[in-house]
């Protein structure tokens, strides 16, 4: 992610959710945030009018970011850098 204030790094590993309960609930989270996601047929995958062209063509999978660390570097002055590691849980 860039920011014009500072560029932010995730490291971790993203798991496929299949839980069609989850699923629901971050599809009806981007509806709100403007987002016409859907569930699909499948209950497991989503569908929408429109998404980002590197998406391809629906159906999407949902995925859950278990993050390991971050990095954050300011891209203005005074400049620096911080990097947090998050504990297994």
């Amino acid at each position: 992610m860039a920011t014009d204030a500072f560029d932010l790094v995730v490291d971790g590993v993203a798991e496929l959710v299949s839980d069609p309960g989850v699923v629901a609930t971050m599809a009806e989270q981007w509806r709100a945030a403007g987002w016409p996601a859907e569930v699909d047929e499948s209950g497991v995958a989503l569908r929408a009018d429109y998404s980002a062209p590197s998406a391809g063509p629906p159906p999407w999978s949902v995925y859950r970011l278990v993050a390991h660390q971050a990095t954050s570097v300011l891209t203005i002055e005074p400049g620096g850098a911080t990097r947090w590691r998050f504990a297994p849980t």
